[in-house]
């Protein structure tokens, strides 16, 4: 695993990014109230990209946190 920054708060979560197997990912951590959770963008059936959770199971913290995560990586581009 490739660690490709050290961390952003996002949102109130530690958002850490990381390279594995040539996919970026990212390890999310909510302090002591939740478990960490380990987020990528996926391609549908449809070709269209979403948010999943790894291990699948938190898709709809994985939608929430992914969406701030993009606008966060894109704001920091500009």
């Amino acid at each position: 695993m490739k660690d490709l920054s050290s961390w952003n708060v996002v949102e109130g979560h530690f958002v850490f990014e990381h390279e594995l197997e040539g996919k970026r990912v990212f390890h999310v951590n909510h302090g002591a109230e939740m478990k960490p959770l380990v987020i990528a963008v996926a391609v549908g059936a449809n070709d269209k990209k979403f948010w999943t959770s790894i291990p699948l199971g938190s898709h709809k913290e994985a939608a929430e946190i992914g969406k701030f995560t993009a606008e966060h990586i894109r704001a920091k581009r500009r």
